[in-house]
């Protein structure tokens, strides 16, 4: 009797999960993304690039300014035009938010009349949504590429929400940064024709960046967890030397740090402010 009892209750268990495993493949069938929904605050609109020449112009440029809680105090989206053979330095973005590497990876892009973009891969919310790392793995955000000043990207995290920010800058030739640079573009031009889903495994913030590291093989993105937890990535940056700079990683941690005293936000030097090198340093 207690045994038959037992399988009844394993045969009601396997229902139960055969029917919310079932669920959630339709669900994952016939949800797909979507670019007409209400977003979130800094997520409404998509850039987009027109490549002409020798230069880009980025539309639906993002450089929104915050008040002290972290809302929006003025939301403003422009277009501005940079020249490819005018870049002077590429930086690796790592904002610390939490424990246990918890953090946000981006990419930034110096000019050499010292101005900075960056570019942030990041999971799409509605409005007054959060965001649950697990219901990323099922579909549950779009994906988007935010493209704007470092005074909105970096400044909102540095000094807005006080998360703990490091600039790195890479150690690139010429031609790798321009091919790093015109290549993260056009992924802004693909999203913006046809939306995708982020994937808090595969297709997230770091995953967005290192499949530009040819150097790593593609069996470690699986196994190593450096590369599943972004906090941790600069020390496979350090290891595959691409941070540029003398010293250990512990001394290319204080020299990327960015500092938070004495300037805000909205400094028209915050990009020079935020770093210990020139921006423009050839």
């Amino acid at each position: 009797m207690v045994l038959k009892r037992r399988r009844g209750r394993i045969r009601g268990w396997l229902l139960g999960l055969g029917l919310v495993s079932l669920s959630i493949l339709v669900w994952m069938t016939w949800h797909t993304p979507r670019h007409d929904r209400l977003w979130a605050a800094g997520q409404e609109r998509l850039a987009r690039v027109d490549f002409e020449g020798d230069q880009v112009r980025i539309h639906d440029f993002r450089f929104f300014r915050y008040r002290a809680d972290g809302t929006v105090a003025t939301p403003a989206y422009e277009t501005r035009t940079f020249r490819i053979d005018d870049l002077a330095s590429v930086w690796l973005g790592i904002s610390h938010f939490g424990r246990f590497g918890m953090a946000h990876t981006f990419m930034s892009f110096g000019v050499k009349d010292g101005r900075c973009l960056a570019i942030s891969i990041e999971a799409r919310r509605e409005k007054d949504e959060g965001y649950n790392p697990l219901a990323g793995l099922f579909r549950k955000y779009d994906l988007i590429h935010v493209v704007g000043d470092e005074r909105d990207i970096v400044g909102v995290r540095s000094h807005i929400r006080n998360e703990r920010v490091y600039l790195y800058r890479l150690n690139l030739s010429p031609w790798q940064a321009e091919n790093l640079f015109v290549s993260m573009l056009t992924v802004v031009n693909e999203i913006y024709q046809a939306p995708r889903f982020y994937n808090t495994l595969m297709d997230n913030c770091l995953t967005g960046i290192v499949r530009y590291a040819k150097a790593i093989p593609f069996w470690q993105r699986w196994v190593d967890y450096r590369l599943i937890l972004p906090g941790f990535f600069d020390e496979v940056a350090y290891g595959l030397g691409v941070l540029a700079g003398e010293g250990d990683l512990t001394d290319l941690q204080a020299r990327a740090l960015v500092p938070t005293d004495e300037y805000g936000p909205d400094d028209p030097a915050f990009s020079v402010k935020a770093r210990r090198e020139k921006v423009s340093k050839d």
